[in-house]
């Protein structure tokens, strides 16, 4: 229940509209050229706009709470609860869609240590507070009081902090038609890559729900969770990739095609090997993070949605590069690809499959997605699609199949024993590491220079 109803607060996800990338290209290019007062003024637009529509979406959810419950297949012991928790999830929502506004200016900016550090320190407080209610004998509806007080405080501090590093900035409701215009003719179609993020993290526990029932969604949720937390970790190293290619594309466009070329291969060497321990050593991992009984029912589901973020991830710095050169009719139409592809393949998989049929749907839509995303934005970089491929990720078969290798003797050998396999897993990564980077020459080369400076 808790899962479902702070899902709604991934709603503004949707209804950011896109305007949150439109903010940071344009900070981005506005402050590169000098017109900090002009990128101040498309602040206070998303500002704006996100008012309006954070107000509608949580007067909708106060007024529909009811019927949601009855949706959601909440027992009628819990309704009561579950109505009080949308309704404060709501208040939440609107503050969350505030934060990622004044967020996005901040990394419009480049100050993505300072968004980094808000985020990973509330989140960690958040859960330390939840856990403390637990122990000393509270339930969900504290649980929800103190998610939703955290979005109000995320909010405050954002908002402080971009007074302190942009001054010219003051909150304002005086906006032109022309600013208006302008963003939303960017924004408009990263909407639709914003919808179908959506849909992969939040629409999908719904249709789980659906389906399978409440209970389905835990078993689903938890290998997804830990899938998020490892990919925070790899998109807040090229999430700055955004903001730097709308100033490179402004300022010296020539360059795009080599930044397309050595971040997608650096990207792949930071990502693959750890999706990989990940899909070969999932019941291991479930079972030291959750106990046997819940890794039999999940391991299954981590390993497929390990599979399908491995696929998925390759997209990020593509997307990232072309979104910054201003295609955003393309992010639109690769993000619309990705909607018709989860709309169709996990209601599909999860009726006849149920949890692990969902795990498959997202693997059949990242497949598809990926050779949509690769071909497309290849062709807007100008750069040949195969060689791309061959130089980007030649390097990852041989120590791709010699990790499967190893792990099925080692499954045989130790009959499945926790630690030793794991153990094993944990050095064979270390070494598919170092495999790849001695191969990469810019990687080698950077790291010498490093230690040369620290010797």
């Amino acid at each position: 229940m808790y899962i479902l109803l702070t899902s709604l607060v991934g709603y503004y996800g949707l209804a950011d509209l896109g305007l949150g990338q439109g903010i940071v290209k344009f900070v981005s290019e506005n402050v590169a050229r000098g017109d900090r007062r002009q990128a101040a003024r498309y602040i206070n637009v998303a500002v704006f706009v996100h008012f309006i529509v954070g107000t509608i979406m949580t007067a909708l959810f106060v007024f529909f709470a009811e019927g949601l419950v009855v949706l959601l297949r909440i027992t009628a012991a819990w309704t009561d609860i579950a109505v009080l928790g949308i309704r404060l999830c709501s208040f939440g929502f609107f503050f969350s869609l505030l934060s990622g506004t004044i967020a996005a200016a901040l990394q419009g900016l480049q100050r993505f240590d300072i968004t980094s550090t808000i985020e990973a320190s509330m989140n960690i407080l958040l859960n330390a507070a939840i856990v403390s209610l637990l122990l000393f004998g509270y339930g969900l509806k504290e649980i929800i009081y103190a998610t939703t007080l955290s979005s109000i405080v995320i909010f405050i501090i954002y908002t402080v902090v971009l007074r302190i590093y942009f001054p010219e900035w003051n909150i304002s409701f005086q906006v032109t038609k022309k600013e208006i215009k302008e963003l939303f003719n960017f924004s408009f179609f990263v909407f639709f890559s914003r919808a179908s993020n959506l849909f992969a993290n939040y629409i999908v526990r719904y249709v789980v729900a659906a389906f399978a029932g409440p209970a389905a969604v835990t078993i689903f949720v938890v290998p997804l969770k830990l899938l998020g937390a490892i990919g925070g970790v790899l998109s807040s190293g090229v999430n700055a990739l955004f903001p730097y290619a709308s100033e490179v594309h402004a300022i010296e466009p020539k360059k795009i095609k080599h930044l397309f070329y050595k971040s997608t291969r650096i990207f792949s060497i930071v990502s693959i090997p750890v999706m990989l321990f990940v899909i070969l050593y999932s019941k291991q991992i479930m079972s030291i993070w959750m106990g046997n009984t819940f890794a039999d029912q999940s391991y299954i589901v981590l390993s497929i949605l390990a599979l399908s973020s491995m696929i998925a991830s390759q997209s990020a710095i593509p997307n990232l590069i072309i979104t910054g050169m201003g295609h955003s009719k393309t992010l639109g139409f690769l993000g619309l690809i990705a909607l018709l592809c989860y709309s169709i393949f996990i209601p599909l998989f999860t009726y006849n499959y149920n949890v692990i049929g969902t795990a498959i749907g997202m693997l059949f839509s990242a497949i598809i997605s990926i050779g949509f995303v690769l071909v497309l934005t290849t062709k807007l970089v100008e750069i040949d699609l195969f060689p791309f491929l061959r130089n980007t990720f030649k390097n990852h078969l041989m120590p791709i199949l010699l990790m499967a290798g190893v792990f099925v003797c080692l499954s045989w050998y130790f009959h499945q024993r926790t630690l030793p396999l794991i153990s094993v897993g944990i050095l064979m990564t270390a070494i598919h590491y170092a495999y790849l980077m001695t191969k990469d020459k810019e990687i080698l080369q950077y790291a010498k220079v490093k230690w040369k400076m620290y010797i």
